[in-house]
């Protein structure tokens, strides 16, 4: 079971290590989930014994992980610029050189600026580059 932990207030835990109807309980409220993503390449976060978040990290090519399919609960929002630096220090234990993620959302934009990830207009790593009016990031993993 693969789990990565930042302290005592969140866990990050492979989503197929998770009990299948517990994971459907949780997305079934998000239609937009990918089920099948998840369970091959997802992690549930976990907090304080409730799951609060979900997420996608797909291998685009041996040096890029793509994060997909970020979801937090409102009552978690809080939790997102921490959940999104525990997620660049995974990709970072993976050996990845860097993460792209594709934002539709200002208040993310904002979050992701702070973190360094940088706007992209070259979208080659991804297999839906025109699909969406959004923002490309990228963040070089250390």
């Amino acid at each position: 079971m693969k789990r990565f932990n930042r302290g005592d207030e969140m866990e990050l835990i492979k989503a197929k290590d998770v009990a299948t109807q517990d994971i459907h309980t949780f997305v079934d409220n998000n239609q937009t989930i990918d089920m099948e993503k998840l369970l091959d390449s997802g992690y549930i976060m976990k907090r304080d014994d409730c799951f609060e978040g979900c997420f996608v990290l797909e291998e685009r090519d041996p040096q890029t992980l793509w994060l997909r399919q970020l979801f937090v609960m409102k009552k978690a929002v809080t939790t997102l610029p921490v959940l999104l630096e525990t997620i660049l220090a995974l990709a970072k234990s993976e050996q990845a050189e860097q993460v792209v993620i594709y934002s539709h959302q200002d208040s993310l934009d904002m979050i992701l600026e702070a973190l360094q990830f940088y706007p992209q207009t070259d979208t080659s790593a991804v297999d839906n580059p025109g699909e969406n009016i959004g923002k490309w990031g990228m963040y070089k993993v250390c």
